[in-house]
């Protein structure tokens, strides 16, 4: 998986990642999924919450999921597909 290192214009919009890196929340995740038609990682705690997170390791949305691993995965694999995931951003 690569990332662009470009300059950007203006600022990059989220929060900051709370647990520190994105290594680490990447680390405790039990599911994670890349949207590369958006250029975001989506992560599943495992705990009913599931966020995307963008190349600087900012939060760019978060939703809860109380399904078990195969719903979440059926799920992510939809929301990748629609984009609905960004509504959940607030």
């Amino acid at each position: 998986m690569t990332f662009s290192k470009r300059k950007r214009k203006r600022a990059v919009t989220g929060n900051y990642n709370p647990r520190g890196s994105l290594v680490a929340v990447l680390d405790e995740a039990q599911y994670v999924r890349h949207d590369e038609e958006r250029g975001l990682l989506l992560a599943w705690s495992g705990a009913h919450s599931c966020s995307a997170y963008n190349q600087h390791g900012q939060e760019v949305s978060h939703w809860n999921d109380s399904a078990g691993f195969e719903e979440v995965r059926e799920n992510f694999e939809a929301l990748i597909a629609s984009g609905e995931y960004l509504e959940f951003y607030k």
